[in-house]
């Protein structure tokens, strides 16, 4: 399970954790929901008007991953963590002729075809997962099911003594 981890972006967890689009994810300064999230600090996430400001001063030459809402639910731009997050097996949804993806499950009722970890409803069958987090769950148990079968899958041996003499 270490080196599963050992593959992930360190800002994949903390951008995880936060809960944009939602209360406490509100800029005190603008009213404005933070919904830009630097990959190099991993912090709190910044509102429009603060990220703008915060790019020329503090964050200058960082990565920022823009946050979007689709079905109440925060999402990225697929193009945007590709090249450093396995996401061929997530649903993407497009918004405004770009592709992004769910950071958390999108719940609601099951159906055909459903994401293979919150059961969730996917539009197409050729996906396995509808969210971010669904798909790292997903990778932690295959790879703890890899580590099992290596561990019970052993060869019996002659047995070094034998009892009759």
């Amino acid at each position: 399970m270490a080196r599963d981890n050992e593959l992930r972006p360190l800002w994949l967890e903390p951008l995880l954790d936060n809960n944009f689009y939602e209360h406490d994810c509100i800029c005190e300064v603008h009213n404005q929901y933070c919904t830009f999230f630097c990959k190099m600090c991993k912090n709190k996430p910044l509102c429009e008007s603060c990220w703008r400001v915060d790019a020329e001063a503090e964050h200058e030459l960082h990565q920022f991953l823009q946050i979007f809402k689709v079905s109440e639910k925060a999402s990225v731009r697929k193009a945007d963590i590709e090249s450093e997050v396995d996401v061929r097996k997530i649903q993407p949804y497009v918004i405004n002729n770009h592709k992004v993806i769910l950071l958390k499950p999108k719940g609601g009722n099951g159906g055909n075809p459903k994401c293979v970890i919150c059961e969730g409803k996917i539009k197409d069958e050729f996906y396995d997962y509808c969210s971010v987090s669904c798909k790292i769950i997903g990778d932690t148990r295959q790879l703890d099911k890899v580590e099992l079968a290596g561990k019970y899958n052993r060869r019996k041996r002659t047995p070094c003594r034998s009892p009759l003499l």
